[in-house]
């Protein structure tokens, strides 16, 4: 899919549902892989295909995300903290995936506690 398709397609699926459906927990399997991809390309520092990949899904939905916590129309933040915020995104995006995919469980980001240096509690099921 390309960008500007995908970028449409999520901003119908998900964006439009509301911030609280841009939380890992709550995005379906083929949207997690992807936004996984997405954040995955990013490689932090990396220049490889650095044209072909856009993380504009997670960014869409990081902002969403923080419009919704802040109660906000506008948000003003660096480029260092807007990274970080995407740097957390992926993390809570790895972490649906283990749990999905694994017998580790968590405790799922909420729109109240995401971004906020949380603690993470996991457990074993068997």
């Amino acid at each position: 899919m390309d960008r500007n398709s995908a970028l449409k397609a999520f901003k119908r699926e998900v964006l439009d549902m509301g911030a609280d459906a841009c939380l890992p927990a709550n995005l379906p399997d083929g949207w997690i892989e992807y936004l996984d991809g997405e954040l995955s390309a990013l490689d932090y520092g990396s220049d490889d295909d650095a044209e072909e990949e856009s993380p504009a899904c997670s960014l869409a939905a990081v902002l969403s995300i923080l419009f919704e916590k802040h109660a906000q129309e506008s948000l003003s933040m660096t480029f260092d903290e807007l990274y970080i915020r995407m740097a957390e995104y992926r993390i809570e995006i790895g972490l649906e995936i283990v749990c999905r995919r694994t017998e580790i469980n968590y405790n799922p980001a909420t729109l109240a506690n995401i971004f906020t240096n949380r603690t993470v509690e996991c457990w074993k099921t068997s």
